[in-house]
């Protein structure tokens, strides 16, 4: 059966052995947001 009760299920983060290994920590994702709108907001300083 799919989904359970609120709560069911496998325990979360380091209970479970779920530890981030960089790729995906919000500090990198802010890095990438940032690259991905840099070229656009050069290019408004520009104008």
């Amino acid at each position: 059966m799919h989904g359970g009760a609120d709560g069911s299920g496998a325990p979360s983060g380091s209970r479970n052995r779920n530890y981030k290994h960089g790729r995906y920590t919000a500090e990198v994702a802010a890095t990438r947001r940032w690259l991905r709108e840099a070229p656009h907001t050069l290019r408004e300083l520009n104008k």
